[in-house]
């Protein structure tokens, strides 16, 4: 056998090399399971599917835990993503909607296919006095800009960013940044004004909270001030907004006047929901979104001191078809409970509405004389009462 000469082996080395590489050395596929680009990772969680049961959508590119399952983002641009299950039987391709919420499709067979994300439940807020409680709000921080401490527990809306109640009893608090990367241990001043303490290794950390502006009186421009008065809430319950700015008397749940010109009020809950709403132009409906886009809306049940206005008089004591005697005043309440409540809802009709807490809302109508209401409940059951 012939000696191979020196150029000549480095050139076989060489191809040999080149082959090896392409054939065994390839590139991964980025488009295999768990390599799904981040506009497509809002679709990783646990869905409600549209066959009945849940769907859990994992981060390694699989689904229910299952190897034969898997998705893979298709289209990042338009936020597909694309469903193998079981190696290849049924094929989803579907849209996240906009809010991140809903899936859309169709499998390979033109089968319309869907899902809805299940939301988690919010968690426990970190709030375990209300000495510690004070401490949510914006603060000026000693870095020179400005730290959210939410009431959720997080930190400038960043998940990775949370805080404690440390001491309910010495107002302290303890903030961990990105994951423990920086840990702030701080007690809140008397007035609740002022944060003061160290960091784990020692130096000095400290806060002052940016008070929020007295709000413009929300009856100062005539659109805003429509709605004062009660309104039956989307979620069930009826609250008052009050001509002071606050709602249902609560000094930590207010609505300002955002927009006169519109009639557009902003309602703040305690921080947790903003509801931005736009009065109808008959005053009698409130609509809009709240901060996390979702829609909101509440009817308008009565103005202030205007339960009976253009209807009937029903002002007075009536015998009950319970057997109890009722007080039916002129601000609107039943037996002075600001729980309960009656309004006029169709004066040429002569028909009142009584809302019992919610528990139970009775429709009844006046008789020509005056003297008997006449109805049933919400569900069905007949509801009477005689003038006393």
């Amino acid at each position: 056998m012939k000696r191979m000469r020196l150029g000549q082996s480095f050139w076989v080395c060489l191809i040999g090399l080149t082959m090896f590489l392409s054939a065994g050395l390839a590139l991964p596929d980025t488009g295999g399971a768990g390599t799904s680009p981040y506009e497509c990772n809002a679709a990783i969680g646990k869905w409600k599917w549209f066959t009945g049961g849940e769907v859990n959508i994992q981060p390694d590119g699989h689904l229910n835990g299952d190897p034969k399952s898997t998705w893979t983002c298709k289209d990042p641009a338009s936020r597909t993503i694309e469903m193998s299950w079981n190696n290849g039987q049924y094929i989803d391709t579907l849209a996240l909607s906009g809010d991140g919420l809903r899936l859309e499709g169709k499998n390979q067979y033109g089968h319309r296919v869907w899902g809805e994300k299940i939301q988690a439940a919010a968690p426990t807020l970190p709030i375990a006095s209300p000495a510690c409680g004070n401490a949510v709000g914006d603060w000026k921080w000693f870095t020179g800009g400005v730290v959210k401490i939410q009431p959720d527990g997080h930190l400038n809306g960043d998940p990775k960013s949370t805080w404690t109640c440390q001491d309910p009893a010495s107002r302290t608090i303890e903030m961990s940044w990105n994951n423990g990367q920086y840990i702030d241990t701080l007690a809140l001043s008397g007035d609740g004004l002022r944060l003061e303490g160290k960091n784990q290794y020692g130096d000095r950390v400290w806060g002052e909270k940016i008070q929020a502006a007295a709000p413009t009186p929300p009856t100062a421009a005539l659109p805003c001030g429509k709605a004062v008065g009660d309104w039956e809430w989307f979620t069930g319950p009826t609250h008052r907004l009050g001509a002071d700015g606050l709602l249902d008397g609560n000094p930590k749940v207010t609505w300002t006047c955002q927009d006169p010109d519109r009639g557009t009020i902003v309602v703040n809950w305690e921080n947790v929901y903003i509801d931005t709403l736009t009065l109808s132009p008959d005053g009698q409906r409130l609509d809009g979104k709240n901060q996390h886009g979702h829609t909101v809306w509440a009817r308008k049940i009565k103005g202030p001191d205007q339960a009976g206005h253009g209807c009937p008089d029903i002002i007075g004591q009536w015998n009950w078809f319970t057997g109890n005697t009722i007080s039916l005043t002129a601000d609107g309440l039943v037996n002075a409970s600001p729980k309960t409540k009656w309004h006029c809802e169709n004066p040429a009709e002569r028909i009142y509405v009584i809302n019992w807490d919610n528990v139970y809302i009775d429709t009844l109508q006046l008789s020509a004389d005056g003297k008997r209401l006449e109805g049933r409940n919400q569900r069905g059951d007949r509801v009477w009462g005689t003038r006393k």
